[in-house]
């Protein structure tokens, strides 16, 4: 995993995307569902979850006061969402 991490960030730099798309599109190729190099799916699986807290946390640390309060005029659609 660790080789595939060295070489996303460079690549997804070179073409200008952010190294999160890259990691997606990675993780799509050499998944179960591409090319499938890894046969230990309960791994992934605990693999798939720590990325997915890290990519939260992430976020998160990015997010400022101004951006929540812009955030908030989509609360509305989120209620919705959640009454469906």
């Amino acid at each position: 995993f660790l080789m595939y991490t060295v070489a996303v960030v460079p690549i997804s730099r070179a073409l200008k995307v952010t190294p999160v798309l890259g990691f997606l599109a990675v993780g799509c190729l050499i998944g179960p569902y591409g090319i499938d190099l890894f046969d230990n799916t309960e791994a992934d699986l605990t693999l798939g979850d720590f990325g997915i807290l890290f990519l939260l946390f992430n976020e998160g640390l990015a997010l400022s006061p101004d951006r929540i309060k812009k955030l908030t005029t989509f609360s509305t659609l989120g209620i919705f969402q959640l009454m469906l």
